[in-house]
């Protein structure tokens, strides 16, 4: 019986083990543990922001050469693009995406945006 209960014991700590090395969970488990400072890390990256975006290749290398040449991360240097674009369409600099808009094929979404004025500056 011994032997049994044993095994299930080491098995317990197995299932125990993976999930504690998965990422997030690990994190946050470890900083409980830790140091004030490890804490503090943990907390700041569970307080962010994360959102993930997809981009033509042209358009991330075009990006990634603004933010290199004004040494500055490119989620900033994207944030600050996005905050003026947003700005110039309020005051009527530019052209809010509604005219730009064509019906979508996907069930997800009633319209999608044609980019078709950048398609010759390579934005697609």
């Amino acid at each position: 019986m011994a032997v049994n209960r044993s095994a299930a014991v080491r098995e317990l700590d197995a299932a125990v083990s993976a999930v504690q090395s998965d990422a997030v969970y690990g994190q946050v488990a470890r900083a409980r543990g830790g140091s004030a400072a490890e804490r503090r890390e943990a907390r700041r990256q569970q307080a962010r922001n994360r959102f993930q975006v997809d981009l033509p290749v042209e358009l991330e290398r075009e990006l990634r050469k603004m933010a290199e040449a004004e040494s500055v991360p490119v989620s900033q240097m994207m944030c600050y693009l996005m905050l003026a674009g947003m700005k110039a369409i309020e005051a009527g600099l530019v052209q809010a995406p509604g005219l730009a808009k064509k019906a979508s094929r996907s069930m997800r979404f009633e319209y999608v945006l044609d980019f078709g004025e950048f398609e010759n500056e390579g934005v697609r």
